[in-house]
């Protein structure tokens, strides 16, 4: 695991989620948001379809502020972390850990049988609110080795880790806020093999054009 710092002044990503959901306090928006607070248990089969799920992709998809924000982090900042051309997710995946719940509620490896990521891709998890304890992901140093530790980090931070191979989840959020971030992944350009298969999230083919893009 590594973590690193970005110039948030370079890439707004919280002004852009903040406007979004039209909350400034994005820690508070499940006191602030409550009309999108989900009506049921959150669980493996629904963790990821909430309203704030949906109200995020929709707005990525058509928001080209937001798309050129996200390219240019990947072409300045992730680029630079390599020695050689990667292919990157092309839209982000969004993380909501409101409070008192999971954002996901299984701890996986994304290379394992129910998720069937590529072997070789390279996990980033970028906070925008604070990520600290029981409202961040946990992660093992290595694979197999269970010693998990929180990805704790500040707005204007990210990590780097090997989530296609290590274990990682998330702990019950007894604290006062509710954590926002999202991540992506990349490959770098040696181990891309367009026959890859597909997500069993998105139900994209991993390859270029559908779940990655590249430069």
């Amino acid at each position: 695991m590594n973590k690193l710092s970005y110039q948030t002044k370079l890439y707004n990503f919280r002004q852009l989620i903040s406007e979004l959901f039209k909350c400034e306090n994005l820690e508070k928006i499940h006191d602030i948001r409550s009309d999108l607070m989900p009506d049921h248990k959150l669980d493996h089969n629904n963790e990821s379809s909430t309203n704030f799920h949906r109200n995020f992709y929709d707005f990525i998809r058509d928001n080209e502020t937001f798309k050129k924000t996200y390219n240019n982090f990947i072409s300045n900042e992730i680029t630079k972390l390599f020695d050689e051309e990667i292919i990157f997710q092309r839209l982000p995946g969004f993380r909501i850990h409101l409070k008192n719940s999971k954002a996901i509620n299984k701890w996986h490896s994304d290379g394992d049988e129910d998720h069937r990521h590529p072997k070789g891709e390279i996990n980033f998890m970028l906070a925008i609110t604070d990520c600290h304890l029981n409202n961040t992901t946990w992660v093992e140093s290595s694979p197999g080795k269970q010693d998990f530790s929180p990805l704790n980090m500040k707005y204007g931070e990210f990590y780097m880790f090997n989530g296609n191979e290590c274990l990682h989840g998330n702990k019950y959020n007894n604290s006062d806020n509710t954590r926002i971030s999202f991540d992506f992944r990349i490959i770098p350009l040696s181990k891309y093999n367009e026959n890859n298969s597909s997500s069993n999230t998105t139900n994209q083919k991993f390859a270029v054009g559908e779940y990655y893009d590249k430069f």
